[in-house]
Order: C-alpha cells, then structure tokens, then sequence
C-alpha cells in the first residue's frame, strides 16, 4: 500500500481553509480487505488532522482522500503536510508522502480592488485609460504599489502605474493612446503588482461594480 501522491495549494491565507487531496494506491498484487486509516499530519505546528478511513483496496485499484486544514491557528511562514497511512506492508518507504504550503498573514497582502476603463474620442483616433485601485486584506486603499499590466495591443510594451503618485487614494492610471478608429476595443490585464513588505493575491482581485473580474478590464472604442 502506497502514499502515491499528496497535493495542496501553494499558498493560503491564515484563517482561510485549505484542501489537502491525498492518493493511495495498493500497488502489490492482491486485493487489500481490511480497512485502515490514512492521516494527515502537520509541521512545525504539530496538527494531526483527523484520520480517513479507506475499507480495503483492489489490487492496482487507488483512492483518492481529501482533507481540510483550517489554517487559523497556524504559524506564518511554511508548513510541511505528511500524509500516511497505518496498513502493515512489507514496504514502508511508500508510506507516506509530503508537500510544502506557505500560511501567509493577512495584513501583508494586498489584491486589486477595482479596474475602471474610460475611453475618450479624439477625431480619427481613440485613446483608452484604465484606473486600478489596490486594496489590502482589509479592502482599504493601499498608496506606493506599483500596479504592472499590459494591454492587448500590438507592439505595446507593459505598463506600470504607482498608486497615489497623482493623488488617487490607492489609484493610480494607465493610458493607451492614438488606437486607430478601427480598434473596436482593448483588453487591460494586470500582470503584478509589488510593494516592498506586502504580498500580491491575485487570486483576491475584484471589482465591486462588475465591469470587470479585477484583473482584466475591456475598453470599447466610444
């Protein structure tokens, strides 16, 4: 019986609930009737996560277990999970398997809180702007996060904005400018956004209003 693999998030964000999904596999060549008990176990904080039970396994035959760690107790900083399970074999290198999830603070990470596209008309040609704003755990607006996005446009390089250089609280502005009357509409994408002591969740971005899903807006030719 094997531990065959063990797969979690990346990172997560403390108090959030993390889903640890977890394989075994019996990989002998008879069928396994007995019932046994697979567990998670967590480090450094020492967490035992409540045992599965799995009643017996075909021969080749796996299954597949998840389970939930509520990381709001949890330490900041990276989490060793190790799944194993209690069957007796004659192979207990295979018994168990480990990966790695970082429990992020809350107050240091930071996500886009609204996109904002204008368009403006000049004669034969249109321009496009986009506001972002940056908010933190606590959806209050975040000044001096350089905002990196590109827009989707030939031979357009990135762009970057920093939130409060023109005196937006936590807004800053990006423009594409002289768009042929021909481009009916420009797509904005947020790529990063960094500042020194916080961390980016993108998968955190919103926008309250709806006109976007907080990482891409779309601006239409007026």
């Amino acid at each position: 019986m094997a531990i065959s693999s063990i797969s979690a998030p990346g990172a997560v964000t403390q108090g959030a609930t993390a889903n640890v999904v977890v394989t075994v596999k019996n990989v002998g060549t008879e069928a396994v009737s007995a019932s046994f008990n697979v567990t998670l176990q967590e480090a450094p904080d020492n967490v035992t996560i409540a045992p599965q039970s799995v009643p017996g396994l075909a021969a080749g035959a796996s299954t597949t277990l998840t389970f939930s760690w509520n990381t709001t107790a949890s330490s900041i900083g990276n989490h060793t999970l190790t799944a194993s399970h209690d069957f007796t074999d004659e192979n207990a290198a295979n018994n168990q398997a480990s990966t790695t999830v970082t429990v992020n603070s809350p107050s240091t990470l930071i996500h886009v809180g609204n996109l904002d596209g204008t368009p403006l008309s000049n004669g034969n040609t249109w321009s496009a702007t986009v506001e972002i704003t940056v908010d933190d755990a606590n959806h209050d607006p975040v000044n001096g996060a350089t905002v990196t996005g590109r827009w989707r446009v030939n031979n357009l390089n990135a762009s970057q904005c920093i939130t409060g250089d023109l005196g937006g609280n936590g807004t800053c502005i990006v423009l594409v400018p002289s768009l042929k009357r021909g481009t009916r509409f420009v797509t904005f994408t947020v790529t990063n956004v960094t500042m020194p002591g916080q961390t980016y969740d993108p998968s955190a971005n919103q926008d309250p209003d709806g006109d976007s899903n907080g990482t891409s807006i779309t601006v239409r030719r007026p």
